[in-house]
């Protein structure tokens, strides 16, 4: 079972930084996570114009252009770890908002700027030390009926990571977020998503991570030998079998660049009853909730 380790914010930082500079965004599952993020709020939150609404853990913009194809901001705050105040006025500057800035800082200690009539996060929470008192310092910046609502991953990500290296962070099941919200408010929707990606080795999947800064957790370099025991293990114990069915209870995804996963296609064109090739599987988790600060007469 793997261990929760705890969080070295500095490392997290340094960690993305790089990936950013060098790769950008070259998340798989984050996109797909954004347009079902944005998807759900719409479903549960009739409002389709914002007056102040708040990023947390904005990466390179991501988000942002998918929520404003289907809802206007008049002011639009982002805030990351990383100082990416230059970069990100790059990638919105051609987006409809009217007024838009970037705080930089840890979410969980920013003194973020209050009436915010909508704060969105896409697959940062789970960075956090303190789930409660994180989400206890973003519903008193909300304004009254007010929503949050965020992305993160639940037990299962990266199970296979997890259980050869041991290590973990803090995620927790869906059914845990009713006691970690603030008792101000009322969530609207909580839902899971696991996905399986596929790659062609265990060398592509730690190349994946790298990419994606989420290798944070590891605070020493690997041998040559670590490499080699984990990518030995990892394809004993993780192989997707050369002519498995695609028909399964989770979706499986390819996490190769040449084929557009996670948007609709499923690996090697898969059909009902056809096959897919052999590779190595890695799970995402998937968490989304929709939460209503109280109006004034639940206040």
């Amino acid at each position: 079972m793997a261990q929760v380790h705890q969080l070295d914010k500095r490392l997290v930082r340094d960690r993305f930084r790089k990936c950013f500079r060098q790769a950008g965004n070259a998340g798989i599952i984050q996109p797909r996570m954004a347009e079902r993020l944005v998807d759900l709020l719409l479903r549960y939150c009739p409002e389709r114009s914002y007056g102040n609404v708040l990023e947390i853990g904005c990466g390179t913009a991501s988000l942002a252009p998918e929520l404003l194809k289907h809802v206007s901001i008049d002011n639009w705050v982002a805030n990351d770890i990383v100082p990416l105040a230059e970069d990100l006025y790059k990638a919105v500057g051609k987006l409809p908002l009217k007024h838009y800035s970037f705080l930089h800082g840890d979410m969980e200690h920013v003194d973020f700027p209050g009436e915010q009539d909508l704060i969105v996060s896409n697959a940062a929470i789970q960075w956090a030390t303190s789930f409660a008192d994180l989400f206890e310092h973003l519903v008193q910046k909300l304004s009254r009926g007010g929503v949050l609502a965020f992305s993160t991953f639940g037990p299962e990500n990266l199970r296979e990571v997890s259980e050869l290296t041991g290590l973990s962070l803090n995620y927790v099941e869906s059914s845990t977020y009713a006691s970690l919200m603030p008792d101000r408010g009322e969530i609207l929707c909580v839902e899971d998503e696991p996905a399986v990606v596929e790659f062609d080795s265990a060398v592509d999947v730690l190349r994946h991570l790298k990419q994606t800064g989420v290798n944070s957790l590891a605070r020493r370099a690997w041998t040559p030998g670590d490499l080699r025991s984990f990518s030995e293990e990892y394809h004993a114990r993780f192989t997707v079998p050369s002519g498995s069915s695609c028909k399964t209870d989770v979706p499986v995804h390819t996490g190769q660049v040449r084929t557009p996963v996670l948007q609709g296609k499923e690996t090697e064109e898969c059909g009902s009853g056809t096959t897919r090739g052999a590779g190595v599987s890695l799970t995402y988790h998937p968490v989304y909730v929709v939460f209503r600060r109280h109006g004034l007469e639940g206040s």
